[in-house]
């Protein structure tokens, strides 16, 4: 078997083999020529730094390596890791990891961050034992939205442009890598923001894929919060946009934030883990 990046790689091959390594995946994971495509802008893949092991011709393990700075840190994100069934309990993944590592330090990486769905002890397992360590626990939704009425006071529209600055100022948290500022700039003609106003003044906003249902940001100015700004807002987007929602995340310690997306509708699905490791 050969190990590779994936520069001279037809996105349709990639296709191929990661659906045929998820095909028993934990969630159901179709990858078609398109999502894939998505993913790599989304994530600022770079295939030259990403990895695959080719069986007589064949992709039969990946790893998708997003490139970009997080925290002021030269950083790796791995985007998608698999393993086609026939070619597990190989150690086919830190065989890609043994041969992308020199390559990242060599480009100046000194971090590399991952998520997985929780429940994925094999992945867990594999993440750890390259080197990994939990940095952050997040709380998945999903659902229906469900808000009865809009706040007083408050107005909701789309916006055309996006200052960062402020809106980075209402966060609580920084997102994952692959809900970040640059994952939603990297894809803006696909992705929605919505923000919430008093009077002129923005005091919040949601970045969402209105196709996917995916919701990669929210966030409330914390001086207008459990006044009815975010409820506004979702309202908002539950009679304009799309009412289900395939993906939102709240921190597993933030007891306000999922308490909020209860109030609205939604259900706890699986928990993610974020991971991260210092190349040294």
């Amino acid at each position: 078997m050969e190990t590779k990046s994936l520069e001279n790689i037809a996105v349709k091959e990639i296709a191929a083999g990661a659906n045929e390594a998820f095909s028993d995946y934990i969630i159901p994971m179709p990858v078609t020529e398109e999502s894939l495509t998505y993913i790599i802008a989304r994530d600022s893949v770079d295939l030259k730094m990403s990895a695959g092991v080719f069986d007589d011709g064949k992709l039969v393990a990946l790893i998708l390596t997003g490139m970009g700075e997080r925290d002021g840190v030269k950083t790796a994100y791995n985007a998608m890791t698999g393993v086609i069934p026939s070619h597990r309990n190989r150690r086919l993944v830190y065989q890609m990891y043994d041969f992308m590592v020199p390559k990242l330090k060599a480009a100046g990486v000194k971090r590399g961050a991952l998520e997985f769905i929780g429940g994925n002890e094999k992945a867990q397992k594999a993440y750890t034992r390259v080197g990994y360590k939990t940095a952050r626990i997040f709380q998945k939704y999903t659902g229906a939205l469900d808000v009865k009425t809009a706040a007083h006071g408050f107005t909701a529209r789309e916006l055309k442009t996006c200052d960062w600055d402020k809106m980075k100022s209402f966060w609580s948290r920084p997102p994952i890598w692959q809900d970040s500022q640059h994952a939603v700039e990297n894809v803006r003609g696909k992705m929605a923001v919505v923000g919430v106003f008093d009077g002129e003044k923005l005091i919040g906003y949601t970045a969402f894929n209105p196709v996917t249902k995916r919701f990669a940001q929210y966030a409330v100015d914390k001086n207008y919060r459990r006044k009815g700004a975010a409820t506004t807002l979702f309202k908002h987007v539950q009679d304009n946009y799309c009412k289900d929602i395939a993906v939102i995340f709240a921190q597993d310690t933030n007891a306000i934030e999922n308490a909020f997306l209860k109030k609205i509708g939604l259900k706890e699905d699986k928990m993610l883990h974020e991971m991260t490791i210092e190349f040294k």
